[in-house]
């Protein structure tokens, strides 16, 4: 009884053959150093950014419709971030807040009506800019003003509002960005991750039968 106890508890790497135990590592390290290979070298770019919008200083305090369409679920999620230009001239680091204004729409395609996600959403934003003597602006830090961690339509348009931003001298544009999870990337994991699940699943399976051989010992 002991010994059967004891043989069933044995690891299959102490009843593996040299080859076999060579095997199983060189294929693990040619499998880790292909998807290292793949993900940062020949992979495609995992962010996807919309070519970004200026919005001049004598509109910030108007309804901006900033509009992204084409989106599709493999984009996985959406990222709103907003940056502003800061003409105040000093070598200094300046800080203050800014209250946007922010409303979000979407639609599932060019013929359904629009769905309101947002509504006048007043947020709060902090920014920190760094002024070089001799600059006659410098770009601030980008802050994010919205984040959809989920694409589920099809179309949204965002109307940003900065409250007040006409009345500060100290600040010029607001450029808008918009980034996406690129749709490529988002397949080449899928594939990626399915190709590396049937292998797991071909190489426990002949493990699995090649343990239990008539007369073989495990």
């Amino acid at each position: 009884m002991d010994s059967m106890e004891t043989r069933a508890m044995r690891m299959n790497l102490q009843s593996m053959s040299k080859l076999g135990f060579v095997l199983a590592f060189s294929f693990f390290f040619v499998f880790f150093l292909a998807s290292v290979i793949l993900g940062a070298i020949a992979g495609p770019r995992v962010i996807y950014s919309f070519p970004n919008r200026t919005i001049y200083h004598q509109d910030l305090e108007k309804a901006n419709i900033i509009p992204v369409v084409n989106l599709i679920k493999l984009n996985q999620q959406l990222i709103l971030e907003v940056d502003l230009e800061y003409n105040q001239r000093n070598s200094q680091k300046s800080q203050f807040d800014a209250y946007f204004e922010l409303t979000i729409v979407a639609r599932k395609n060019n013929k359904s009506k629009w769905i309101d996600l947002q509504e006048n959403k007043r947020n709060l934003r902090t920014f920190y800019c760094y002024s070089s003597t001799g600059l006659e602006n410098s770009l601030c830090e980008p802050v994010w003003l919205a984040h959809l961690p989920f694409i589920g339509y099809s179309d949204y348009n965002f109307t940003i509002t900065l409250v007040n931003g006409t009345k500060n001298p100290s600040i010029g544009n607001m450029l808008v960005y918009i980034h996406v999870v690129n749709h490529q990337f988002t397949l080449f994991e899928l594939w990626f991750r399915f190709t590396f699940l049937m292998l797991t699943f071909i190489a426990v399976s002949y493990t699995h039968l090649r343990a239990h051989e008539p007369g073989r010992n495990i």
